[in-house]
C-alpha cells in the first residue's frame, strides 16, 4: 500500500531590537493544551503546487504570524513526521523579520509572541522543534 506524502514548509521568524536577538512563536491552531496554556511552535503549512517550499515558508509566516521579512535561500532544516493520512516532509527556512502587522489573516486563531532565545527555548513544543532552534541559535552565535 502506497503511502501519501505531503510537503510542508515552515520558519523561525526573527528580529533584533536594543534588548538583543527575539524569536516569533505562534500557538497552534489545533492543540490547546487547557485555556492558559497552548502548544507553541514556529508557522508552517503545505506547499501548493506551483510553490517554492521557500514561498510556501514565506506565505505561512504572514498567515499565521502576521510578519514578513526575507527568507534564508536554502531550508536550515529538515524534518519528517507521520500523521493518519501519510508522511509529512517539512523544510524549515529561517525569515529575518522587518514588518509586523496588528491584523493579519489568522489573527483571530492564534496568539503570538516574542520571545528572547532562552525563553523560546523553555516555550517551545516539541522536541524537533527544539532541536531546531538550539541549532538555529547556535548558528548566530546566541
Amino acid at each position: 500500500m502506497k503511502q501519501n506524502r505531503f510537503h510542508l514548509a515552515g520558519a523561525v521568524p526573527w528580529r533584533k531590537t536594543e534588548d538583543g536577538l527575539e524569536i516569533l512563536l505562534i500557538t497552534a491552531r489545533d492543540r490547546p493544551l487547557d485555556d492558559d496554556n497552548f502548544w507553541w511552535i514556529v508557522p508552517q503549512g503545505g506547499v501548493e503546487p506551483g510553490q517554492t517550499s521557500q514561498e510556501a515558508a514565506i506565505a505561512e509566516t504572514w498567515e499565521e504570524g502576521g510578519v514578513r521579512g526575507m527568507a534564508s535561500e536554502e531550508p536550515i532544516a529538515h524534518y519528517e513526521y507521520d500523521i493518519g493520512a501519510g508522511r509529512c516532509k517539512v523544510d524549515i527556512y529561517e525569515i529575518e523579520v522587518d514588518v509586523v502587522e496588528d491584523d493579519w489573516p489568522e489573527s483571530h486563531e492564534r496568539r503570538r509572541v516574542w520571545l528572547s532565545p532562552e525563553d523560546a527555548l523553555d516555550t517551545i513544543s516539541g522536541e524537533t522543534l527544539k532541536s531546531i532552534l538550539e541549532e538555529f541559535l547556535r548558528r548566530m552565535g546566541v
